[in-house]
């Protein structure tokens, strides 16, 4: 063997079953769990992006590339990096809502859950359950504390603010934009060893299911009630849903509302198609059905 001094320092991660002859299958860690993964500017010392997870008891599955949380837990995706230059040299705006081209940032969602999450690294998906709750805020609504430096995005014009209350909620991200060297990992690991922590893009689809309500906007608001929603960011177009299947067919709702005008419409249907342009409705879609609800 070789002496203690000369060990090689040991790494752990997403690939941390190779660290040993004997394969690691499956890490548990209990009572008040923090993970987390930071990225940062080295040269201005400024925090680029940070997903945190926390929980009472945490399952990490390496092989499976699989994080699951019992009981209450938050997952925290924070991205403070700025759009790409384009060849042009125009670049994108940084509160740019060409949801095609690149997701609003800064961003931040927080998501809250009671009974269980599951987190699968290499499909970037989440699953939620029992009373969750999302918020997110992103261009001139995201909220920073004093104390965390980020990149100077100067005056931001625009903005989203949307919170989500439902039963169940799956959500699929993008993937993580990486920079060579730049990814550093915050953990509870000992001195010297590293954790390869939850590493996920923007998010680009949920699907929220039981009990829906989703609102959006700060003076013109647009609130979506029911019992299944699918919410493509990426497109900005929603599918709602007023019962699941095997129920009978009952009215989901739309609401839309301008306090500066002080007008307000509603749209009612079991199903209703909705395109969005930023905070605004473009155009709604109702149908009436008396089959199957949403799953």
């Amino acid at each position: 063997t070789q002496p203690a001094e000369k060990r090689p320092p040991v790494r752990l991660g997403i690939g941390i079953e190779q660290y040993s002859r004997r394969r690691v299958t499956m890490m548990i860690a209990e009572k008040d769990v923090k993970l987390s993964t930071v990225r940062m500017d080295e040269k201005n010392r400024r925090l680029e992006r940070r997903i945190r997870v926390t929980g009472s008891e945490l399952r990490y599955y390496p092989l499976q590339k699989r994080i699951d949380v019992s009981g209450r837990g938050t997952l925290l995706a924070e991205d403070y990096s700025k759009p790409a230059v384009k060849k042009d040299g125009a670049g994108e705006s940084s509160d740019s809502m060409n949801l095609q081209g690149g997701l609003q940032r800064p961003s931040q969602s927080l998501f809250e859950w009671h009974d269980s999450m599951q987190l699968s690294q290499e499909k970037r998906l989440v699953v939620l359950e029992g009373r969750v709750k999302m918020v997110h805020r992103s261009g001139n609504q995201v909220v920073l504390a004093d104390r965390i430096r980020v990149p100077d995005y100067g005056k931001l014009t625009s903005g989203r603010n949307i919170t989500l209350n439902c039963e169940k909620l799956l959500a699929k991200f993008a993937p993580p934009k990486r920079k060579a060297g730049s990814e550093k990992i915050s953990t509870s690991a000992p001195s010297g060893g590293e954790f390869a922590g939850p590493q996920l893009g923007p998010l680009e689809l949920f699907t929220a299911t039981r009990h829906v309500n989703l609102k959006e906007g700060v003076r013109k608001v647009r609130q979506m009630l029911g019992q299944r929603l699918i919410y493509d960011r990426r497109r900005d177009i929603g599918i709602l849903w007023g019962f699941l299947e095997g129920q009978p067919p009952a009215a989901a709702s739309i609401i839309y509302e301008d306090k500066d005008t002080g007008k307000s419409q509603t749209w009612s249907s079991p199903k209703i198609r909705a395109y969005f342009r930023g905070n605004e409705i473009e155009r709604v879609e109702t149908e009436e059905m008396g089959g199957s609800g949403g799953r």
